[in-house]
């Protein structure tokens, strides 16, 4: 049995809580809550529901809403999506960590600006106008320190920062006795919509809450339905019970969603060792008895002849794997320049190549050397 290069970089996770276990209908998503205490992560799992909802009133077409699964005693929650939410489309959003500021005029440098303390989770309402202006109100609190400040500043411009980005530049006429402000400009109305649904996400910010994984069956059944008949009894033959997992880290799924290449996190067609025939790679899971599940890399050669000759590439047990992949397969053609960093030299690739990417943190490939695959450490 091989063991990868990578067996040290298997992050291991706690057992998913009874809670979290619970199917979803259409599209899972683990989330980690990274909070000490129950109480605190109560309060994460508010927040996050919050931004879901702000998020879901903004969707031009209407799904049911997403659920959230959590028990505060776990880190380990999971939110379920409706099968037609447009996740691909939204996921950046959800996950976008948004900061919210009110600065002024550095005194003697006006194109420069000084903090107020007016920032984060000051906003109390956001309106979108017909007059395509957007309202803002902000709480109480920052209303006051609002109307001290604007009395200092008139004929001077208070500077509304988005991600440290300058959003607007209002000319301060008159004291701001009430928090109330509009931001208007040569705006189109699908801009102020995004810009009205960014300030409403500033107000919920995600502290210390990580997408780990998206689960999508339509992963492993579009696999599934590429697989060879052949391959499949192979499969069959050798692994019985086996699957395609259909689930895949967070990373990972949207790097494929980004790149949309022709073939699968788990499953890949080329021809990987130079015969001109197109051989298969699988990332497939598997049980093993009272060892738990396995998860392996397998590549089935395809023979001349016409029949797959199968070598396993890499195999892992369950106590280090994840509830979902957190690594899948990539194909490059042959001519790709790589860098192997055990040898700590460039080499380019002779004919096309698999590797499984932990994306971000490490890949590993496999190179066709004339008699079987040499593993080369290509990321770190």
């Amino acid at each position: 049995m091989k063991k990868s290069l990578l067996s040290s970089l298997l992050l291991i996770f706690a057992v998913l809580p009874a809670s979290a276990e619970q199917e979803c209908t259409g599209i899972s998503s683990y989330w980690l809550l990274k909070a000490e205490t129950p109480s605190e992560r109560s309060l994460q799992a508010q927040t996050l529901n919050k931004r879901l909802a702000l998020i879901h009133n903004w969707l031009p077409t209407k799904t049911p809403l997403p659920q959230l699964i959590f028990d505060p005693e776990q880190k380990l929650g999971k939110i379920c999506f409706h099968q037609t939410y447009p996740l691909e489309n939204q996921l950046a959003l959800i996950q976008k960590r948004i900061f919210f500021e009110i600065r002024q005029p550095l005194k003697g440098h006006p194109d420069l600006w000084a903090h107020t303390g007016l920032q984060g989770s000051i906003i109390e309402k956001i309106t979108l106008q017909p007059d395509q202006t957007l309202e803002i109100q902000l709480k109480p609190e920052s209303a006051e320190v609002l109307a001290r400040l604007s009395a200092g500043l008139q004929e001077q411009r208070l500077g509304l920062f988005l991600d440290d980005k300058l959003l607007f530049a209002p000319l301060v006429k008159e004291i701001i006795p009430h928090g109330k402000f509009l931001i208007s400009g040569n705006f189109k109305r699908q801009e102020l919509e995004r810009l009205a649904q960014e300030l409403e996400l500033s107000q919920e910010p995600l502290e210390a809450i990580e997408l780990l994984a998206i689960q999508n069956r339509e992963l492993s059944q579009t696999s599934l339905s590429r697989l060879p008949e052949p391959a499949r009894k192979l499969l069959d033959k050798h692994y019985p019970g086996w699957a395609f997992p259909n689930a895949l880290s967070a990373i990972g799924q949207s790097q494929y969603w980004q790149e949309k290449p022709e073939f699968t996190p788990f499953l890949v067609q080329a021809d990987f060792d130079g015969n001109r025939t197109e051989d298969l790679a699988v990332q497939i899971r598997y049980p093993a008895g009272s060892e738990g599940p396995h998860e392996a890399i397998l590549m089935l050669r395809l023979l001349p002849s016409g029949h797959y000759l199968p070598e396993v590439l890499q195999e892992v047990s369950a106590k280090d794997m994840n509830p979902w992949a957190s690594a899948s397969l990539w194909r490059y053609p042959s001519g790709t320049e790589m860098y192997d960093f055990n040898r700590q030299e460039a080499f380019q690739t002779t004919y096309e190549t698999l590797s499984l990417s932990f994306w971000g943190k490490a890949a590993v490939a496999w190179i066709w050397n004339g008699k079987g695959f040499s593993e080369v450490m290509i990321g770190d």
